[in-house]
């Protein structure tokens, strides 16, 4: 699908990414893993899922703190929510707009707030982490 080649391009992705991104609806930028994909038989039913796993150094608990907050926070601004994968990875996923779909420019741009989003709560729990005095929880 073009459309999804030409997002990935205006993201900044090499030629053979953005090749694969159109066909398989796989992505990885910035080392986060993003899947574009139908959500249903539907045209312009579209989801866009990126995947986090838990940063060095992190506590579990702390992580699944840091998710919240952002899951709060982001289903404020969007149709986008943070969950957890079977094996524990974040998983931000973002309902796309039907005007994304077919347009690879206004699909960039959510693939990069979807991008941005991530790896912002990724920076941010991993700083949290030596900054908490002892005993004490930062994200609390």
């Amino acid at each position: 699908m073009t459309w999804r080649r030409d997002a990935a391009i205006w993201l900044g992705a090499d030629e053979a990414s953005a090749e694969q991104f159109g066909h398989s609806g796989g992505l990885l930028m910035n080392g986060i893993p993003v899947v574009v994909s139908q959500r249903s038989v539907h045209r312009d039913d579209w989801l866009a899922v990126a995947s986090l796993d838990k940063p060095d150094g992190v506590a579990d608990d702390r992580w699944h703190r840091a998710l919240l907050a952002a899951n709060g926070q982001t289903m404020l601004s969007a149709d986008w929510a943070w969950g957890l994968s079977d094996a524990g990875a974040a998983l931000l996923t973002l309902g796309l707009p039907r005007e994304v779909c077919d347009d690879s420019h206004q699909l960039s741009l959510h693939l990069y707030g979807l991008l941005a989003i991530t790896e912002s709560v990724r920076k941010s729990a991993a700083a949290a982490a030596p900054l908490a005095p002892k005993g004490k929880d930062v994200l609390q």
